[in-house]
């Protein structure tokens, strides 16, 4: 043979066999179940994978005694799901005990059963057949499972390599003998492939991340798809979690409107809006919602969403509905207690907070910190105040939470009386002293009203305008011709 059949021959055997690593390194990348954003097996990596919001993991049949945390594997084979008698045509035992082969996994999780992880159903807890997990009616009553799984099923086809895992083959669909996986000579035609779940984790007890990237309530942090907006007022937050990004990492969020030709630019370029990396490695940043942000999409408010670029950072959010109230008035709104939705409450659109607390609270000093709070503890939902006592820092040391009480006055004759009931919680001794239950008489506010103005109110007021124009100037002009007659 020459040098250069040599030289081709021995390059189309590395190529082989570098394929058939990165093939095997791929398929450690797997979508979770019913996820399917993307195609995870493409990241080879597992901080690419896990960036990326997939599972990196994987199982296979090998000794018990190599079934062990840190035996130089990687990834970290250790963890057992099956004890097995044989590398192949072996009888099953659940849990593992004393069986010399194992199916051993990367990922680690209790093995109780849920009714949706069986692996396999066998015979006995030992020297036991098996069985398809979805056979109906079933003939063995031992669920063998493993809760960092769900939906496995038997198939003779291969397992689809994006987003499941062969675990083991079977001999047949019941009273089987179990097999090993792959393309290997023992392996059985009858594949059990199963699914991973969100509560699969990985060598380290932790579990992956998938990227949140959420619209998220400014007032209690939880996840939104639906924001009442009161325009020049409203915030909300845009959330990103889970890529794990250097603190200090600049992060810019573009917000635009979805729609069927092209999409509104709500706040892109100039106008977007930057977040920064905390030391966790996640972004929280505020919109506040203006009356130019809604013109730019022509009263078009339910499919908002933003994309969050920025080093390793390329994500698009869900969308978020903007329910656009009209006119927030401040007419019967003396204190806290007043307030009827959450989100008023919350951000004290009104300015009550102060007053909602007792004269001897200093609201102005920087040692305290007076706001209204929601307790959804009640049924419908009610309004209270309360005061945090600070460090210098900004570290709350303690607070007082006041449950308020109008008894049914509306503030009809021009004041509200109510009493209120307190509880302190935390250090500082000295201002506890000064959380105590009492009464009060406020004076109720006039209307204070914040305008809701949108581009057709401004259409119909220069249209009014032009209108008183056009008669003022016709009238004039029949003037004029009554005095030339």
């Amino acid at each position: 043979m020459n040098l250069k059949y040599s030289v081709i021959i021995f390059g189309f055997i590395f190529f082989a066999i570098f394929s058939v690593i990165n093939i095997n390194a791929s398929l450690l990348c797997r979508n979770f179940a019913n996820d399917f954003s993307q195609t995870c097996n493409d990241y080879d990596t597992q901080t690419l994978c896990e960036n990326s919001g997939c599972f990196w993991g994987d199982c296979k049949i090998t000794a018990s005694n190599n079934c062990v945390a840190g035996d130089g594997d990687s990834p970290d084979y250790a963890y057992p799901a099956i004890g097995l008698s044989d590398s192949t045509n072996a009888h099953g035992e659940f849990p593992h005990v004393n069986y010399p082969d194992v199916v051993c996994c990367t990922f680690n999780t209790p093995n109780s059963c849920t009714g949706e992880n069986e692996i396999v159903r066998l015979s006995d807890s030992t020297n036991a057949h098996a069985e398809d997990p979805e056979l109906t009616p079933h003939n063995y009553n031992t669920p063998a499972c493993y809760q960092g799984l769900v939906s496995c099923q038997l198939t003779t086809s291969q397992c689809d390599s994006n987003s499941e895992i062969e675990m083991l083959t079977l001999s047949s669909p019941t009273n089987a003998h179990i097999g090993s996986i792959g393309a290997s000579a023992g392996a059985y035609g009858n594949r059990v492939c199963c699914s991973i779940t969100q509560d699969a984790t990985n060598g380290s007890g932790e579990t992956p991340t998938a990227p949140g990237v959420y619209w998220v309530s400014s007032y209690s942090g939880a996840e939104i798809t639906q924001w009442n907006v009161y325009t020049g007022i409203s915030e909300v937050n845009m959330s990103l979690t889970g890529l794990g990004l250097t603190q200090g990492t600049q992060v810019t969020f573009e917000i635009y409107e979805n729609d069927p030709l092209v999409d509104d630019n709500i706040r892109t370029g100039a106008n977007a809006i930057t977040g920064t990396a905390n030391a966790n490695g996640d972004v929280m940043t505020s919109w506040t919602i203006t009356q130019d942000d809604l013109d730019k999409t022509l009263d078009d408010y339910t499919q908002f969403y933003f994309i969050a670029t920025g080093t390793g950072v390329n994500e698009q959010s869900d969308y978020l509905e903007l329910i656009v109230q009209g006119e927030l008035t401040c007419t019967g709104i003396a204190a806290c207690l007043n307030y009827q939705e959450e989100g008023i409450c919350q951000a004290d659109l009104c300015g009550v907070a102060n007053a909602s607390v007792p004269e001897g609270i200093d609201c102005t000093n920087p040692s305290i910190s007076c706001f209204c709070t929601w307790d959804s503890s009640d049924i419908e939902g009610v309004c209270g105040s309360q005061w945090n006592l600070l460090d210098e820092q900004g570290n709350i040391l303690g607070s007082c939470e006041y449950t308020q009480d109008a008894g049914g006055d509306d503030c009809s004759d021009g004041f509200l009386s109510y009493s209120w009931t307190a509880s302190w919680n935390g250090g500082g001794e000295s201002a506890e002293n000064n959380c105590v239950n009492g009464q009060k008489t406020a004076e109720c506010p006039a209307q204070i009203a914040l305008p809701f103005f949108n581009g057709y109110n401004l259409l119909i007021t220069i249209l009014v305008i032009a209108s008183i124009y056009a008669v003022l100037i016709l009238r004039d002009k029949h003037k004029g011709r009554k005095n030339k007659k």
